[in-house]
């Protein structure tokens, strides 16, 4: 359309700083974190944006308007073949199909001034103060549990119960090369059995915890399945699963950071064309060890390919993935056995949507 033609026409630092503040929810501090700005720099970088983007559009549609006008040789094949009674009814409806013909551009423009209209409500609608947005980018995987506005609910809810004491404990000790990790951040997820096939997350969420300076934080746990997940700062996110015995009055885990890896690509359809905007949801083939079990909302990476289908992903671990991809129009697409790290892009072929 004439909004993507004028986005696509755009330098790719503009493009970007667009996307991040209309359609991903940022507000221009935070897009200007992102992209190493200040929060001037950011709002004048918007301004010029959709200045440019306003020109782009009325030209197109300029050239369009112009394309489809009528010419005089439509107009009176139309006449003709409205024969009147009489000559005088003839002339009057000669001249009102005229008119009517010329007055159409006129019509088109009306239409496009409108068109324009809405668009500047849009881009000049003014810039979000720095609490504003949801903050998610179109280059960088998420962090946990942070979506945009326009995005559903991904919290896990909480476990409606606790643990009784004297059931035991999860003992999670973080390292990174064999070395503890103090102050990693630990959630603790209890799989709830009874939940599978029932559309309803199978997850609740147990506990949230700081490993101490040894690298160590202790849960109280029941007998059960969990899911345990710790992050860093400069390490990707760790994951495992555990089954708690009964009986066991310490189950000890051992979770190990490692440096974190990029995936870089391209969202294309079936003739090597850009599928822009698509959506992005990474999960890791470790985490898929319950039956009908999807991870936990906060514990998948989303992300989103940029308006020429361009995508760069970070923060990942190393090891197995997979990758499921979505846009308006086209079939989901599942990458699977993704492993990670790769040095050449992956193109994510997505098919058209069909309709039975």
């Amino acid at each position: 359309g004439l909004v993507r033609d004028a986005l696509e026409s755009l330098p790719d630092e503009a493009r970007e700083t667009l996307i991040l503040y209309y359609r991903e929810g940022h507000s221009s501090a935070q897009v200007g974190r992102l992209l190493g700005l200040s929060d001037a720099a950011v709002q004048q970088r918007l301004s010029r944006a959709r200045s440019k983007v306003r020109e782009e559009v009325l030209a197109r549609l300029g050239e369009a308007l112009e394309a489809t006008a009528p010419a005089a040789g439509f107009t009176a094949a139309v006449v003709a073949l409205l024969v009147p009674r009489t000559a005088a009814a003839a002339t009057g409806h000669a001249a009102g199909g005229l008119m009517a013909a010329l007055q159409l551009p006129k019509a088109l423009v009306a239409g496009g001034v409108a068109l324009l209209a809405l668009l500047g409500l849009l881009f000049t609608f003014g810039p979000r103060g720095p609490g504003g947005g949801g903050p998610t980018t179109v280059t960088i995987a998420r962090p946990a549990g942070e979506r945009p506005p326009s995005e559903p609910a991904r919290e896990t809810p909480r476990a409606e119960v606790t643990a009784p004491a004297g059931q035991g404990e999860l003992e999670a000790r973080v390292t990174a090369a064999g070395r503890p990790v103090g102050g990693a951040a630990l959630r603790v997820y209890a799989y709830l059995a009874a939940e599978a096939g029932t559309g309803r997350s199978a997850w609740r969420l147990l506990a949230a915890a700081t490993a101490g300076s040894d690298g160590i934080a202790r849960i109280a746990a029941s007998p059960g399945a969990y899911l345990l997940a710790t992050r860093a700062p400069g390490f990707a996110a760790a994951q495992v699963k555990v089954v708690r015995s009964s009986g066991e009055p310490v189950t000890r885990v051992a979770l190990a950071l490692e440096p974190a890896v990029a995936l870089f690509g391209r969202t294309i359809d079936r003739t090597g064309g850009p599928v822009p905007l698509a959506a992005l949801v990474m999960v890791r083939a470790a985490e898929r060890g319950a039956p009908n079990a999807e991870p936990p909302p906060e514990e998948r990476l989303y992300a989103s390919s940029d308006a020429r289908g361009g995508f760069r992903v970070e923060g990942l671990a190393p090891g197995r993935w997979q990758l499921t991809a979505e846009a308006p129009g086209h079939a989901r697409t599942v990458v699977d056995r993704l492993v990670l790290p790769r040095t050449t892009p992956l193109d994510v072929v997505l098919g058209s949507a069909a309709v039975i």
